[in-house]
């Protein structure tokens, strides 16, 4: 038996702005440019027609404080004609996400657009609290690792999983890009119910199953494409949006051609004890996520993939999960 849940906007933008920000951001969040601070970012708008052969100025300015003016260049993208923009915000205040805009002026002519702004270091101010989560790693390629490394996320590194010390409450992590198998699937699912949380960063392959037998579970599933301020639909073609199918004891995810589904599945297990003759059911303290997201492939060059991942770390992946706000 499977119950599905369907939670609206899984890690809204709203839910990591401050509150003065929120209606702002909620209604640009599609079209919004991403910057990290203190890095060189390139921006890039399709040329409105009759600018070609006019100057084209830019000002970001965030409420009435300029962060940064000059000119943008015309170039071609994608056999595309574009206005292009070298932006660099340097900050060492920025510890949250923000927005700010940037107008572009040609003649008479102009239009704003929006920019969220990400700090540099997301992790900066959680030291303390990334120590306690008892992050054990198991990554193939080691690409996960080397982002883990970056951020200095402190972390038990796996060689298998049979040498997972199954401690509950700890975070087992399978690194972006595993491939699984029916035994390590299962052996992923016997460490969610000893109440080790597991967090499966977006899995190599198009299907993966789970045999959970009589096991009650429960699928959280994320409705949402705008997820932390980005449109992963169509801005990071590698997510995978998983179609979930039950049979015979039997939980097998696929991705769809069309790229519909979900990027977000959550396998909870319920416990039964027997009490005056009463069965009682309560949720597993613990989970078992499949994220599609591709956090680790897009860190680079995606501000919003490693805040992702930092909110994954920060709510901790456990009882709930993240909750939108």
């Amino acid at each position: 038996m499977i119950r599905q849940l369907c939670i609206a906007g899984l890690l809204c933008a709203a839910a990591i702005l401050d509150s003065n920000n929120h209606s702002i951001l909620a209604q640009n969040v599609g079209n919004a440019k991403q910057v990290l601070v203190n890095h060189e970012t390139t921006l890039t708008w399709p040329l409105p027609d009759g600018w070609r052969n006019h100057p084209v100025q830019f000002e970001v300015k965030a409420g009435d404080r300029v962060l940064g003016k000059g000119f943008a260049k015309v170039s071609t993208v994608d056999d595309v004609d574009s206005l292009s923009v070298n932006v660099l915000i340097e900050s060492t205040r920025l510890t949250s996400i923000s927005e700010c805009q940037i107008t572009l002026k040609c003649t008479e002519h102009w239009f704003p657009s929006p920019i969220i702004l990400f700090p540099e270091h997301p992790f900066e101010d959680h030291r303390e609290m990334l120590e306690t989560l008892g992050i054990q790693l198991l990554d193939a390629d080691g690409k996960t690792k080397t982002v883990f490394d970056v951020h200095q996320i402190p972390y038990a590194n796996l060689k298998s999983i049979e040498d997972l010390d199954p401690k509950p409450g700890s975070l087992l992590i399978i690194g972006e890009g595993h491939e699984y198998n029916e035994k390590f699937s299962k052996l992923l699912v016997e460490a969610s119910k000893q109440d080790v949380n597991v967090l499966c960063l977006s899995p190599l392959g198009t299907e993966l199953s789970f045999a959970i037998e009589d096991q009650l579970v429960v699928l959280q599933q994320s409705t949402s494409q705008n997820s932390f301020g980005i449109n992963w639909k169509t801005s990071l073609a590698a997510t995978k949006f998983w179609q979930p199918r039950y049979c015979d004891g039997k939980l097998t995810l696929a991705t769809e051609a069309k790229n519909s589904g979900w990027p977000w599945i959550k396998l909870q297990s319920t416990k039964h004890k027997l009490t005056d003759q009463t069965e009682k059911v309560t949720k597993s303290p613990s989970s078992l996520i499949v994220c599609g997201f591709p956090i680790i492939l897009k860190h680079d060059e995606a501000p919003a993939a490693r805040h992702f991942l930092a909110k994954l770390l920060i709510e901790r992946v456990k009882g709930d999960a993240i909750q939108a706000n």
